[in-house]
């Protein structure tokens, strides 16, 4: 009887085993040969479209036996993996999208391979923003730079922002360079901020900025050579289509370039310690804006601003002004233009000298150089160009650009000297006041060079020799042009004259015709032949801006003369 009672309860164990097994196999378990009976699987929602940041989908279902989940995608997080049958809340969490393009990812919800339910996520893309990273800066930072609360310092910042398109903002301020890994010197006068790599500096946030604080252009941010360094701000970040390095709200000044020659070698360069006291650039893209570029000082060239080996500058809303070129051989006192181009708009470059030619711009070897709405006015050069010394085929188109009170003191052309095969066009554009201690207190423009006048006024620009104003050694027509006190139509022809009086002169730096009847009112071009010279000479400018005057006011319905209409 008690073998009897074992043997049964051995059999009732077996069972029970059996029973336990069968109720307790999962999905995973059909791969020993078990299939659930009637699996049963089903969502709220098997498909998602969301934003480019970081968020959460929330999916709903509901299993009859246990399953499992699958993912294709790194980016999409589940919070469960697997679970018993019932109803779940499933937490699905994407990463930020970084790529500029959209993206979708799927995770499987399984219970076996032929019962899974496929959820499908597309998220939007990037912005070009959110390709690169954030610094902060404040005077004194300490910090890592991922907040304002965590500001560093600048010469930092510039070490961490090696990323193309990586943005630093600025406190108010002033702060000075340091000592750079890329500049093998110790000495304190190549202390620099260099720049390699095409990333955006902002100044003028507030001093105190915290999270969310807003720039405010009249906030002074202010990188400082503290009259030592040679270079206050080095570029020299790779060329690449559509990137640049940009400058915005920032104030360079009192850089001290040497007197004497020596170089510093960058990237296998040889660097000129006595060019580019503010800022020197070698084969990049730069842009300014809403930037001062003001008392620098310079042994020889580009006292403000050196650009060569192919730069390209882009400056628009900025002031070139009060740098000095103290050797007799220093050229460029604002900016020097080496093998480069540039772009000004609505900015000014002023009250720059140099010891040799070019005050405020050179332009040397096959250089190019454009400005529109630009007011060059009181540079000096003791020699040739007090405004501009323009040379070695060069070319120029300036549109609504404002000559006045340039001077050579020692030299041609006040406002403008050519040389070697230079090229400019000189449109809607004024000439005034301009002196020569010798001849041309205009315009010299020397053999083997050509400019260009259309709708444009030359007018009372003296020099010693009392000449009107143009050097006719070179190649110089006039069209629908005031020179002197001639009215000049079709290239170079006379058509009528007009008398000092017929020009309102009360402000110097914004001389019109007096009166509607004035023939410097009625003789220049209209918008449609402003329009016709835009499409032949190939024009960047906005078609707004070339058709309107210095002042921004639409040159539609007058036929004025020169930057300003009446």
């Amino acid at each position: 009887m008690k073998t009897q009672s074992l043997k049964a309860f051995f059999i009732l164990g077996f069972l029970y085993a059996c029973a336990f097994f069968f109720f307790s196999c999962s999905a995973d378990d059909n791969r020993y040969g078990f299939t659930p009976t009637n699996p049963n699987l089903s969502l709220s929602k098997n498909a998602f479209e969301v934003e480019k940041d970081k968020g959460e989908v929330e999916i709903i279902f509901e299993a009859n036996l246990p399953w499992r989940i699958e993912s294709n995608s790194n980016w999409l997080v589940p919070n469960l993996v697997r679970g018993e049958a019932g109803k779940h809340t499933l937490q699905l969490t994407h990463d930020k999208n970084l790529a500029l393009e959209d993206r979708v990812g799927t995770i499987t919800i399984k219970i076996t391979d032929d019962s899974k339910e496929i959820i499908t996520v597309k998220q939007a893309k990037a912005n070009l923003d959110d390709t690169f990273s954030h610094y902060y800066v404040k005077e004194n930072g300490t910090g890592d730079g991922s907040s304002w609360e965590q500001a560093t310092s600048l010469p930092k910042a510039l070490e961490l922002a090696l990323n193309n398109n990586d943005v630093i903002h600025i406190a108010e301020g002033n702060y000075q360079p340091e000592h750079t890994a890329n500049i093998d010197s110790t000495l304190d006068k190549d202390k620099t901020f260099f720049i390699q790599t095409n990333l955006t500096l902002i100044g003028g946030y507030p001093q105190d900025a915290t999270t969310g604080a807003k720039v405010d252009p009249t906030r002074q941010t202010i990188l400082s050579g503290n009259n030592q360094s040679v270079h206050v701000v080095t570029i020299f970040a790779q060329k690449i289509t559509n990137l640049a390095v940009t400058l915005k709200n920032i104030t360079i000044t009192e850089g001290n370039a040497d007197a004497g020659a020596s170089n510093l070698k960058i990237k296998g360069y040889d660097v000129p310690r006595d060019h580019g006291a503010g800022i020197i650039s070698i084969e990049s893209n730069v842009v300014l804006e809403n930037c001062q570029v003001i008392r620098n000082n310079s042994g020889r060239h580009g006292a403000g601003i050196y650009a060569v080996k192919q730069s390209e500058w882009t400056i628009s809303h900025s002031i070139i002004n009060e740098n000095v070129g103290l050797n007799t051989n220093s050229n460029g006192g604002g900016l020097f233009l080496n093998n480069s181009k540039a772009s000004l708009s609505f900015s000014d470059i002023s009250f720059n000298k140099a010891g040799g030619v070019a005050g405020g711009i050179q332009t040397l070897n096959n250089s190019e150089i454009n400005l529109t709405n630009v007011t060059v006015t009181n540079n000096q050069a003791r020699a040739n160009g007090g405004g501009i010394y323009h040379r070695d085929n060069s070319k120029s188109i300036m549109l609504n650009t404002y000559f006045y009170n340039n001077a050579a003191t020692d030299g041609e052309g006040g406002a403008i000297s050519t040389h070697n095969g230079a090229i400019l066009h000189l449109i809607s554009s004024t000439v005034y006041k301009n002196t020569s201690t010798k001849n041309f207190g205009a315009i010299n423009n020397q053999a083997n060079n050509t400019i260009n006048l259309y709708n444009s006024l030359v007018f009372d620009n003296p020099s010693a020799a009392n000449t009107n104003g143009i050097n006719p050694a070179g190649t110089t027509t006039a069209t629908q042009s005031a020179v002197h006190n001639q009215i000049l139509g079709e290239e170079n022809v006379a058509s009528g004259t007009f008398t000092p009086q017929q020009l309102d002169t009360a402000n110097p730096l914004k001389i019109r015709p007096a009166t509607a009847t004035s023939p410097l009112a009625t003789q220049g071009f209209s918008v449609e032949e402003l329009m016709e010279l835009r499409n032949r000479l190939g024009s960047t400018s906005p078609i707004e801006v070339f058709t309107s005057d210095l002042d921004e006011q639409a040159r539609a319905g007058s036929r004025t003369i020169g930057a300003y209409r009446l």
